[in-house]
């Protein structure tokens, strides 16, 4: 196989990108060049074992299959990539389809990567689709009528941790790899604030996400949460009124902006010059916050309510950013500041 030529890099790490992600897009493209390229490849990578996890239309069994040949091909890159046709036909027309028919190509720039970067992403997308198999098999049965819950608070954390976490470790890693001159270590608890970063999206997804994954029969909060608040998992349902299910989710956003505070710190120990890594950072927590205050209610459980933040909003945070980072002080509150607003 060729390696890509100029253009053909730039359509993927740019073109792709901005058609499957609008989100990590604002946030990948303001990135120093250093690691851009890296995180770019891993989140496609980890993009394409999402499309093959998530392709409802192909039988579990085959999805499980496909993401393990997905797993060993990034770890052992040896012969063809797996053969994932299988997964175009339910996706005529989309933009994850073109990101599946040119995974080979992806493949072929991680493997271009030089060791030290090579072996981060490896070890982030193991991880990350350890996370996507354990939720196929978890969720194997799972239907609207017969919904399936996580067990336990150390589910949640460790599933969390998968999908979300190590990226935080992943990018805290990459930054003073490519970034800190001649490379370096991480301060002293700064990976371990990256992962609850990382663990704070994933739990604002939980929450945005949760009635459309109630409406597929799964369930991220845990059976013992539930009972504590005194919800049986028959309560967790579209017919239970908001004021039964509110203790349960205040709880839950609070856990998550916490998390996310946690994020607003870790960037407040990055180095000062690092102007492009703390705004890169800073968005997906504001919009975040955001999200967590547009949650619905009074109808937390209806797919048709689902938290969205519009794009002026999100235009607005990105001007507030650029206006706030030159007064320190203000910088560090912006986090408080959005989410009283949002209170009023």
């Amino acid at each position: 196989m060729s390696p890509p030529g100029r253009a053909e890099r730039r359509e993927i790490l740019s073109g792709i990108l901005a058609r499957v992600s609008r989100s990590f897009y604002l946030s990948l493209r303001i990135l120093p060049r250093a690691v851009r390229e890296p995180m770019g490849i891993a989140y496609l990578l980890a993009r394409t074992s999402d499309t093959i996890a998530d392709t409802g239309q192909v039988e579990s069994r085959v999805r499980l299959e496909a993401l393990e040949a997905f797993a060993r091909w990034i770890d052992r890159p040896e012969g063809r990539p797996p053969d994932l046709r299988t997964f175009l036909a339910p996706r005529p027309d989309s933009a994850e389809r073109f990101l599946l028919e040119r995974v080979d190509r992806t493949l072929f720039l991680l493997t271009a990567l030089a060791p030290g970067e090579r072996d981060l992403v490896r070890r982030v997308l193991g991880t990350i689709i350890s996370g996507q198999v354990l939720d196929l098999e978890r969720f194997s049965d799972a239907a609207e009528q017969e919904p399936v819950f996580l067990e336990t608070e150390a589910d949640l954390e460790d599933y969390t941790f998968r999908v979300a976490g190590c990226v935080g470790e992943f990018w805290t890693r990459l930054c003073f790899l490519r970034l800190q001159r001649g490379g370096g270590e991480p301060a002293p608890g700064l990976v371990q604030q990256g992962i609850r970063f990382g663990q704070g999206l994933q739990m604002v997804n939980i929450l945005r996400d949760a009635a459309e994954d109630r409406r597929q029969g799964r369930c991220y909060l845990p059976r013992e949460t539930l009972s504590r608040f005194g919800i049986l998992p028959g309560d967790w349902s579209p017919a239970s009124p908001g004021e039964r299910l509110a203790p349960l989710l205040d709880h839950y956003r609070r856990h998550a902006a916490d998390l996310l505070r946690t994020g607003w710190g870790y960037i407040d120990r990055l180095p000062r010059t690092w102007l492009r890594v703390h705004l890169s950072c800073s968005w997906p927590i504001l919009i975040g916050l955001e999200t967590l205050e547009a949650l619905p209610v009074d109808d937390p459980l209806n797919p048709a309510r689902r938290a969205r933040i519009p794009r002026r909003q999100v235009r607005s945070i990105l001007a507030r950013t650029l206006a706030c980072w030159p007064l320190p002080p203000l910088w560090r509150r912006l986090p408080n500041m959005l989410e009283k607003r949002g209170r009023r």
